[in-house]
Parts: structure tokens; C-alpha cells; sequence
């Protein structure tokens, strides 16, 4: 039976070395009880809907499914879980990505073992904010905003925001009650004067001017 006064982990982590030394550090927690680990995405989401783990550390990347459609995948099997990401890339746009398709941090490996702990203990306790964790001396890459940016219509930042939380051109379209058309229009309108060459590069341009409020807007603020 599961104790409610311990955090249940599931460790998504491919190399077995990594995932040794994840589990002396969660298993030298009394608050911490490893419940089910995994060597690649399709693993950890079968052993999460198994287990319901209250947090699946994730490492990246991972052998399998792509990180993204493995945080897709567990949230549709394992809703209470909080998904945080380790990983050492640096990527505004994976970053977007990830926390969009549903994931609660993103920590660098570089982390130590106590902070690691600790903000584990902060995500299963229900901490909101996305919480963002880079390695030493690395700051994220800022997109050059054109000043053309500035005439983006309320139509065409409203179809971003929509796009930061990972919705495709068709569930924009349902929401928004407009055609698929319609919203590529908008995209294309918004690419010209974003400059951007993609759905997450505008995002990350939509971004940097304050333009968006959504879980890209907290990972924004988290960047200081």
C-alpha cells in the first residue's frame, strides 16, 4: 500500500549509470520512494499508467518516442503526474515544446543532488510555476524582434498563444470557431512580421515582446 506521506518517483533515464546514481540519491530520502523506472519513452508510459507515479523524472533525450510525445502520452495516462525534464541542451524551442505538451521543470544535469530533492519536493507538492533550471554560465538565445512585430493584430497573437500550448491548426480552428484556413492566414500574416521560420520561433518572437499570456509567458519570466 502506498504511503501518502511519500513522493513516488518513476525514473525515465537511458543510461543505467545515470539511473544508479538518480536512485541512491532519491533512496537516501525519507520523503522519496522510487516506484518503477524505465529505458526509454514507451517505457515510461506504460510503467506510469501502471504505477501513477506522483513525479516521472525524465531524461533528455531518450532513446523511442520523442520527448514531447512522451510527456503527451504519460499526461493522458498518468494525469496526476508531474513531469520534470533533466536535460544539458539549451533550446528555446525545445523548452517551449516541452512545457507546452505538459511538463512541470526543466533542470540541467548539472543540478546537485539536495537542489534536485528539493525542487522535486516543490513540483509533487503542487508548485504551478514552471520551473526552469539552465547549466552554469548559459543564458537562453534571444530572438532579434523586427520592429514589423508590433502591427501583429489581437486575431493574429490570440492564434500564437494557442499555438504555445501545443494545439494544432484544427483544434485552433474549433476553438477560435473560424476555418483551418483562417488560421494558417493568421500564421502566415504572423511569420511575415515576426520574421520567424517556425510555429515555435514565432512563439519565441511572440515571446520576447511580452505578447503572449500562457505557460510560455512563465518559462519567459523565468529566463531571470
Amino acid at each position: 500500500m502506498r504511503d501518502p506521506e511519500k513522493i513516488t518517483v518513476s525514473l525515465a533515464v537511458e543510461s543505467q549509470l545515470f539511473r544508479d546514481g538518480l536512485r541512491a540519491i532519491m533512496s537516501a530520502e525519507d520523503a522519496f520512494v522510487i516506484v518503477a523506472e524505465a529505458a526509454s519513452g514507451q517505457d515510461a508510459v506504460r510503467s506510469s499508467a501502471l504505477r501513477q507515479p506522483d513525479v516521472l523524472l525524465l531524461d533528455v533525450p531518450m532513446s523511442g518516442m520523442s520527448p514531447v510525445m512522451t510527456i503527451r502520452q504519460v499526461s493522458k495516462v498518468s494525469q496526476p503526474t508531474r513531469i520534470v525534464v533533466l536535460s544539458m541542451h539549451l533550446d528555446n524551442d525545445l523548452i517551449v515544446s516541452l512545457a507546452a505538451a505538459g511538463a512541470a521543470a526543466y533542470l540541467s544535469k548539472e543540478i546537485g543532488g539536495c537542489e534536485l530533492c528539493a525542487q522535486l519536493r516543490s513540483i509533487a507538492q503542487g508548485d504551478e510555476a514552471f520551473t526552469l533550471r539552465l547549466p552554469r554560465g548559459l543564458d537562453p538565445v534571444r530572438p532579434e524582434v523586427p520592429s514589423t512585430a508590433t502591427s501583429l493584430t489581437d486575431r493574429e497573437i490570440e492564434v500564437l498563444r494557442l499555438v504555445s500550448l501545443a494545439m494544432s491548426n484544427s483544434e485552433i480552428a474549433t476553438r477560435l470557431y473560424v476555418s483551418e484556413a483562417t488560421v494558417k492566414r493568421h500564421l502566415t500574416n504572423a511569420f511575415t512580421k515576426l520574421k520567424a521560420r517556425s510555429r515555435l520561433d514565432a512563439v519565441n518572437r511572440a515571446m520576447a515582446l511580452g505578447m503572449l499570456v500562457s505557460v510560455a509567458e512563465v518559462i519567459e519570466r523565468s529566463f531571470y
